[in-house]
């Protein structure tokens, strides 16, 4: 068992993701068919011999408490260490902080308490799979500070990244000699958004932040500090999803079709686990017309479902046409209805004959419980 514990930080997420997230988290942003983004960070974690992780909350997490629960999905539930889920901070003692520092030095005794010695600290919103104890090696091996993983730019695939990405400028030898915001022409690597530290760095790092009054634990603790201390690049080899946009989740949710992009973003290094559901096997008539799709369990398709993400529980009548589309759980499509280029979140009825359909790069979404 490696000496790693780990914090999924939800701290200064995205906005952008705008339908998809009125009543969830990022987090808690349903992908794949049955999975959710918290899954990805959570399963590497996991899957690492990481099992003391804590979820910094932030925003609107009731959806994400429930799909953790106690954690028991990614063998978290235990009487030592385990799964935590940390709240925000009370504001009424951070009066005008925004950032993500606060959370940390709200809950400084979970890590004074803990046993590892090292830290991993990861956001939810870029999706990969990544063996932490390669990273850990490597940061062992060159004696650093602190590791951040990175990845090539022509790797990522995001209509944002100028916005929510950071570059990262390394020697020869991987130490990094700059970190700023946003990508250029000269961008070669890009920050993950993850780290690995000593735990007792880390507390030293966030007790001189809160005393130098700093807000943002990437931007302030970390990008000023590069010149202080020994930091290097790890750079991560497979699939990477960052989702800063709906277009980014509709491109990456359909790059999923790809069996191979799927078993190397689902499969390798390991599994990724989610909430288990026990429901029974999805139900297809004989009109049933099922072409290149991913389609969940629980579901009853009598119609027409080409090149479409399908979640737990849809039904979809017979008569109806789905095409090119995201449909969450528990969405009921009507007799002949039409839907293209659309992006359905959960428990949307669509009545008999209703049509809606969007632009290929650019797919309408439609929020919770609506009725089209």
């Amino acid at each position: 068992m490696t000496q790693m514990m780990g914090v999924v930080n939800l701290g200064n997420e995205c906005k952008d993701l705008k339908d998809l997230t009125i009543f969830r988290c990022n987090a808690s942003v349903p992908f794949g068919g049955r999975y959710r983004f918290v899954d990805f960070v959570l399963s590497s974690m996991v899957n690492s011999d990481i099992f003391n992780v804590a979820v910094l909350t932030d925003k609107k997490y009731t959806s994400l408490m429930d799909h953790l629960k106690n954690g028991k999905s990614w063998d978290l539930n235990r009487k030592r260490d385990g799964l935590f889920i940390l709240p925000p901070a009370d504001k009424d003692n951070f009066p005008g902080f925004v950032g993500d520092i606060k959370n940390f030095y709200w809950h400084l005794d979970y890590f004074y308490r803990s046993t590892q010695e090292y830290v991993v600290i990861a956001g939810s919103q870029i999706l990969l799979n990544i063996d932490y104890k390669n990273v850990l090696d490597f940061h062992i091996e060159m004696d650093a500070d602190l590791t951040i993983v990175t990845c090539d730019k022509e790797k990522l695939n995001s209509t944002l990244c100028h916005q929510y990405c950071n570059t990262v400028k390394m020697d020869n030898q991987h130490q990094i000699i700059d970190i700023h915001k946003g990508m250029d022409e000269q961008t070669t690597n890009v920050s993950l958004d993850v780290y690995l530290l000593k735990r007792n760095f880390l507390i030293e790092l966030i007790e001189s932040s809160m005393i130098k009054g700093h807000k943002d634990f990437t931007k302030d603790t970390i990008m000023k500090s590069v010149s202080k201390h020994k930091m290097y690049g790890y750079t991560h080899q497979g699939y990477v999803a960052p989702i800063f946009s709906i277009e980014d989740y509709y491109q990456h949710s359909m790059n999923m079709l790809n069996s191979a992009t799927r078993d190397e973003l689902f499969h390798h290094p390991g599994v990724i686990y989610t909430k288990v559901k026990d429901e029974p096997p999805s139900k297809y008539s004989s009109d049933a017309n099922v072409i290149n799709s991913l389609v969940a369990n629980g579901c009853h398709i009598e119609g027409t479902v080409e090149n479409c993400i399908v979640f737990r529980g849809v039904k979809v009548q017979k008569g109806a046409v789905i095409r090119n589309s995201i449909i969450m759980q528990r969405c009921e499509i009507s007799e002949n209805a039409l839907i293209e280029n659309v992006i359905l979140d959960k428990e949307v009825y669509v009545t008999p004959g209703g049509s809606m359909q969007g632009e290929q790069h650019s797919p309408t979404v439609v929020a919770r419980r609506m009725v089209i």
